[in-house]
């Protein structure tokens, strides 16, 4: 996996990044317009999808959401000019006044979707079933290939925006090492995740005490607080993640490989458009793929 990775240069990582957050932002359409949508990972189904349904748009939910993506933008750009209040936390303080606000103004009886009842308590361990291990081994390695790419690209993204390096085999111990505590507890596969990770930035985090402090407080909300994001709106976090993903999208390296690199910027432009329209998975390997053939013609080519 570490010699796969190699592979994943700087074009291919800006095109998938860039694609997949754009895929990631509209897949909070439904959301973000209180409709219902299949979930897809796909840009023109994903946009099949939403054009017949845009006439069920609920009003007061896309005016939530409207106002909630204005004031993350605008709180963004007020944090970058204003240096006390940088570590404000725009999004938490946007959480906590919906949340009032659907409690007094009864969003549910007005047809905005909530998050809802949330389950309380932590699972129980439970032994794992030695008996399928062969016949689960071929999915687990697929799941794990993938995870791990997905993983690593938007962390060595996230990483050049913030001019530090990331170790692949460090990476990948680390999602070893989590998901076999995790699958005592019947978890679900543990990766990066693209969009949190961005939300994650977007907070200001510069290491991973962040990601502790967020185990931390997940851990005390599912314990003690799960009543309290009942009326949360769903078009709250969605906005959430829109407008942190929106800072992962890079034209500006599309503009400068024109300029500098035309190679460099097919590169970006396959990954970014498999990425788009034939999945992000997908998307990711077939880049992958190019940027190996390119290096091999390169070296039985060299001039």
């Amino acid at each position: 996996l570490d010699f796969i990775v190699r592979f994943l240069s700087h074009p291919v990582l800006s095109g998938f990044t860039s694609a997949a957050a754009i895929i990631i932002g509209l897949s909070q359409l439904k959301n973000l317009f209180g409709i219902h949508l299949p979930r897809d990972k796909q840009l023109h189904n994903i946009f099949g999808s939403f054009i017949p349904e845009v006439d069920e748009t609920h009003l007061l939910t896309l005016g939530i959401s409207v106002l909630s993506i204005i004031f993350l933008f605008g709180a963004r750009k007020i944090k970058r000019k204003v240096k006390a209040l940088k570590r404000f936390p725009d999004a938490l303080f946007l959480v906590l006044v919906l949340i009032l606000a659907s409690e007094v103004l009864d969003f549910g009886d007005h047809g905005v979707d909530l998050v809802g009842k949330v389950p309380k308590g932590l699972p129980a361990p439970k032994n794992l079933p030695w008996d399928r291990m062969g016949d689960l081994a071929p999915t687990a390695a697929s799941i794990a290939l993938i995870a791990f790419l997905e993983s690593f690209a938007v962390a060595r993204a996230i990483a050049e925006k913030e001019h530090y390096e990331v170790d692949p085999r460090q990476e990948l111990l680390a999602l070893g090492l989590c998901n076999i505590v995790g699958s005592f507890f019947k978890c679900m596969p543990v990766t990066g995740s693209f969009s949190r990770s961005a939300v994650n930035f977007q907070a200001g985090a510069k290491s991973t005490i962040s990601s502790m402090v967020t185990a931390v407080a997940v851990m005390l909300v599912v314990i003690f607080l799960t009543p309290l994001f009942e009326p949360l709106p769903k078009a709250v976090l969605g906005s959430i993640i829109v407008v942190a993903v929106s800072s992962l999208v890079n034209v500006q390296e599309m503009k400068h490989l024109w300029k500098t690199d035309r190679r460099d910027l097919f590169l970006l432009l396959v990954s970014f458009g498999s990425t788009l329209f034939v999945g992000l998975v997908e998307g990711i390997l077939i880049a992958a793929a190019m940027s190996m053939v390119l290096v091999l013609q390169k070296a039985v080519i060299p001039h």
